[in-house]
């Protein structure tokens, strides 16, 4: 399915881009990277969200991940939540938004890695933390129930996780659904430097210095770090949101015509001059429209 959105870009989308994000958003990971300031805590659940849902804090290895459930009604669905950050950033509180928006419409049961973010822990060791935590869920969940889903980067590692499973010959999840995915931390698509003018939040050189703090000793087109030059045989059904706003764009429009030319089946949802990840903004129509649209993809059967 490929959809459209055709409604004009609120005004308070605009006035988000524009005035309340801005350029001091785009320019703030190359200053994180330079002054070596890290995010490596998570932004704590607000005290509102365990009032109305069951939210437990898993020990587990050296770190710990969160479990989120709705307090009755529970389904079976369990979704493994992969969050965004360029690798180098913790949760956000707009992540905590956003997954207990999701599961007030779905009643499924969100799970959250808390993994160890770069410089400190690269890909190596964030696979080797997320890896045990799906291999505790597919012990209790079967793969018609288990869907991976992430934002940004998170969306770029949950692909990449699919694909690692599919050549160990592991299970792996019924979906995998992709959220604004970096795709390519090499960010070498020449068809991502146009859109770079119109993206309030990322920038080209920080984007890849992150990457490159992230992917360590591996090359930056493995597609352990970048799954665009993965395989996508075999994979559960794939959904993408993008936005025409946002740097990575280009490649999720890449990603689209690599699975059109595989004669993969997938979902491809295309908003408009939305920015990155604007569907953690719940307050925009363009937020609410694509909750929705994430909320039917989980309740559906595939």
């Amino acid at each position: 399915m490929y959809y459209i959105h055709t409604k004009p870009e609120s005004f308070a989308s605009k006035f988000f881009q524009f005035y309340l994000w801005g350029t001091k958003a785009k320019y703030n990971t190359a200053k994180k990277i330079a002054a070596e300031t890290f995010t490596t805590e998570p932004v704590p659940i607000p005290q509102k969200y365990f009032e109305i849902f069951d939210i437990r804090d898993i020990k587990f290895k050296d770190r710990n991940y969160w479990i989120f459930r709705p307090k009755d009604n529970i389904s079976e669905k369990v979704i493994l939540y992969i969050h965004g950050g360029a690798y180098i950033a913790n949760i956000a509180e707009p992540h905590w938004d956003l997954i207990t928006s999701l599961i007030d419409k779905t009643n499924a049961t969100f799970v959250v890695p808390n993994y160890k973010t770069a410089p400190f822990g690269g890909y190596q060791e964030m696979y080797d933390f997320v890896y045990s935590v799906y291999a505790e869920l597919i012990e209790k969940t079967s793969v018609e129930n288990l869907i991976v889903m992430g934002d940004s980067a998170g969306g770029g590692f949950s692909l990449s996780l699919a694909e690692t499973l599919k050549e160990n010959n592991e299970p792996g999840f019924s979906q995998i659904i992709l959220l604004c995915p970096w795709l390519d931390i090499s960010l070498s698509n020449p068809n991502i430097i146009p859109l770079e003018k119109n993206d309030q939040m990322l920038e080209i050189t920080a984007c890849r210095d992150a990457g490159k703090l992230f992917a360590k000793e591996i090359s930056e087109k493995d597609q352990r770090v970048s799954p665009i030059y993965g395989n996508f045989d075999g994979l559960g059904k794939i959904s993408i949101f993008t936005g025409t706003h946002d740097l990575l764009y280009a490649d999720n429009l890449k990603l689209k015509e690599i699975l059109e030319t595989k004669k993969i089946d997938f979902n491809f949802f295309e908003f408009p001059e939305m920015f990155h990840v604007w569907m953690a903004i719940l307050k925009l129509k363009e937020a609410k429209v694509a909750i929705e649209q994430i909320s039917e993809l989980i309740n559906s059967s595939n």
